[in-house]
């Protein structure tokens, strides 16, 4: 239910982003940022802990797919949105995209999920992208 709930939404900012946007914009900023952290948390924690041999929580990969997804349309273009990233005691949700299992950084599939969302929640925005530059190694 929660990986279609998603689906639709992220279909709806292909179609008409700015609706999304608006929709889940700054007066549910609190509630899609609760949201986002326990939907992240819950599939990153299943994806690692499942064995390789089990398609990797198949399942939880394909929730987490559409949760950065849904991340990236969200702050698109949008720095009222954008702030989302910062917020959090502890690790943001910068932190935590960041910290996402190795194959979002190794295999094509998880490049093409990730990096858009990394750029759109960074784009314009200094606050984010001095908070990125300290959670990754850019030397590498």
């Amino acid at each position: 239910l929660s990986f279609q709930s998603l689906r639709v939404l992220n279909q709806v900012a292909r179609l008409d982003l700015s609706t999304l946007q608006e929709t889940l914009g700054v007066c549910q900023r609190q509630e899609i940022y609760h949201l986002l952290v326990c939907l992240l948390d819950y599939c990153t924690a299943r994806v690692q802990t499942s064995k390789t041999g089990q398609d990797r929580g198949q399942e939880e990969n394909e929730l987490l797919h559409e949760t950065i997804v849904l991340l990236g349309y969200y702050c698109l273009q949008r720095p009222e949105n954008q702030g989302i990233m910062c917020y959090g005691e502890g690790q943001t949700l910068l932190a935590k995209i960041t910290s996402l299992p190795l194959h979002y950084f190794m295999e094509e599939k998880g490049r093409g999920v990730l990096f858009p969302t990394i750029l759109a929640t960074c784009y314009q925005s200094a606050q984010n992208l001095d908070l990125l530059r300290n959670e990754m190694n850019m030397s590498l």
